[in-house]
């Protein structure tokens, strides 16, 4: 008996990580981003991944396009499991994402569908989601963050995009309809014109029958 009680232990010790990495991240990795995975994760500079988002210069509103891609000249470099976020300046994570491909699924951090995390751990060279501001959110400077899986010892944790200026739809709206509006020159009577002035007749014919 405790021969079976240890067996099942160990069993359960190695597929709780197995399980935890091959549906995606737990809302531990909320904050640090960490995949919760042995091991020390990379240096950034020899990351063989890169995060890319369009456009680079959002007008007020729009979406943002964001892909997570492996780097390579014939073959890119697959990876098995990702989280990502769009943070604020202060390292909240801001907005909402969408996404129709059955590779990526929701985990909801501060706020609804405001993280995508992997839905398997099927090889993948790159994964590509859409994300919303808030509809009331001011100008902010935002910035992409992403952790990356190439195996369960190989990762790195938050590697970044460079920052963007984001606004919300609604506040977009807000700020048109707070423009001064500006105002019609009433348009103006116009003068009378001056009565014509008689000519004085010449002395000469003063006294002559008109």
């Amino acid at each position: 008996m405790p021969g079976l009680m240890l067996a099942l232990v160990t069993c359960i010790s190695f597929l709780q990580p197995c399980a935890g990495y091959s549906t995606g991240a737990t809302s531990e990795a909320c904050l640090t981003l960490h995949p919760g995975h042995g091991g020390q994760p990379g240096d950034h500079a020899d990351s063989p991944y890169q995060l890319s988002v369009s456009p680079s210069s959002p007008v007020a509103g729009s979406d943002l396009s964001i892909t997570l891609a492996g780097t390579g000249f014939l073959t890119r470099t697959e990876f098995m499991g990702f989280i990502i976020q769009v943070r604020d300046v202060d390292g909240n994570s801001v907005g909402t994402f969408s996404t129709s491909d059955g590779l990526a699924t929701y985990l909801h951090c501060d706020n609804i569908q405001d993280t995508v995390t992997h839905s398997s751990s099927q090889p993948k060279t790159s994964i590509t989601i859409s994300w919303s501001p808030p509809p009331s959110l001011p100008p902010t400077q935002v910035y992409v963050a992403a952790t990356v899986v190439k195996d369960y010892n190989t990762y790195w944790v938050d590697i970044r995009s460079g920052r963007l200026m984001v606004t919300g739809r609604g506040q977009q709206d807000t700020d048109a309809s707070s423009e001064p509006e500006t105002e019609l020159e009433l348009e103006k009577e116009p003068k009378p014109e001056p009565e014509p002035k008689l000519k004085e007749k010449h002395p000469v014919y003063t006294g002559c029958s008109e």
